[in-house]
């Protein structure tokens, strides 16, 4: 397991810096792609978002045309100021609906609790994951890859 993530950076800054760069190395068996949450903070129209986005799963396929890509989507907040659960849905709405047929689509809402908010269970400040987040983050992902691993 490779973490190729930046804290705070966003998809834009990703392009910028990593790939434009050719620092992703993409000789994974499997990967785990969550953009967006830090996009979302910033003056950029959702479809400029998902044009971002898009760039590095296209950077990822042009790489690695056989490894699978699980994307998952944006997790909601809970009492954050900087971050809408609105603007979040608008953007995984977004995304699903240009990348789905390029990945497999992981939805988070699983986490969340009855009024579509990050459980508090699952974060310490409302926006990052906890261990307990991260646990169950973890086995959604294993059950994906299984199923992912499967299907080829």
């Amino acid at each position: 397991v490779r973490n190729c993530g930046i804290s705070g950076i966003s998809s834009f800054e990703y392009d910028d810096f990593i790939l434009k760069t050719g620092m992703l190395n993409c000789s994974a068996n499997v990967f785990i792609v969550m953009h967006g949450t830090n996009d979302i903070v910033w003056e950029y129209t959702i479809e400029d978002i998902v044009e971002s986005i898009k760039k590095t799963i296209d950077y990822i396929k042009g790489k690695n045309r056989t490894a699978p890509i699980i994307f998952l989507s944006c997790l909601h907040t809970k009492g954050r100021m900087d971050r809408n659960n609105k603007r979040i849905d608008e953007l995984n709405n977004a995304l699903k609906d240009e990348i789905s047929d390029a990945v497999i689509w992981l939805d988070t809402t699983f986490m969340d609790d009855k009024n579509g908010d990050l459980r508090m269970e699952y974060t310490s400040d409302g926006l990052h994951i906890n261990e307990t987040g991260y646990f169950l983050m973890q086995r959604e992902i294993e059950r994906m890859i299984r199923e992912s691993v499967r299907v080829r």
